[in-house]
């Protein structure tokens, strides 16, 4: 994966995310500053620091390896890639709209006895008893299959789970 790196607003270099066996080599350059830079990755709500770019040069780099430990502490999806003079704090992040999952749209169909059951779009059941909670999936299975429990309901044929 690659992505721009900026400066003040401009692009001025880019960096690189690499596998190399169980690592994941992260490479940056950008031109050469009149300061040293601190380099910052910014996403999923959270700016993290790489380190200090080493001048190289009519450049300036970084180069890292990460484990897969190291490597869940930096973002999971990176939005944007920033170099500022090693004293100075990283631009704010700009906030981004919420992404808001949606809930799945059931429609009640019984309650007796302490039992409640519905139904969602994509037709999967639940039912709430003093017994536990069951989902039921629907399925199609040309023939049995050990340790499934099949229910049928409305003429058609579920996979029972009880969790």
């Amino acid at each position: 994966m690659e992505k721009k790196i900026y400066i003040d607003g401009k692009e001025q270099g880019s960096i690189i995310f690499r596998r190399d066996g169980i690592y994941t080599i992260v490479e940056a350059e950008i031109s050469a500053q009149e300061k040293l830079m601190r380099l910052y990755i910014q996403g999923n709500g959270k700016t993290c620091g790489l380190g200090i770019m080493e001048p190289r040069g009519k450049k300036a780099v970084l180069k890292r390896r990460y484990s897969k430990i190291e490597l869940k502490k930096l973002p999971a999806e990176i939005e944007s890639a920033v170099a500022v003079p090693f004293d100075k704090k990283p631009p704010p992040l700009e906030k981004t709209e919420k992404i808001i999952k949606p809930t799945p749209k059931r429609q009640e169909i019984k309650k007796e006895n302490g039992k409640n059951m519905w139904i969602t779009e994509n037709g999967n059941l639940f039912l709430v008893t003093e017994d536990g909670k069951f989902l039921a999936i629907p399925a199609d299975l040309r023939k049995e299959v050990p340790g499934i429990r099949l229910k049928y309901y409305k003429n058609r044929q579920y996979m029972l789970f009880r969790y």
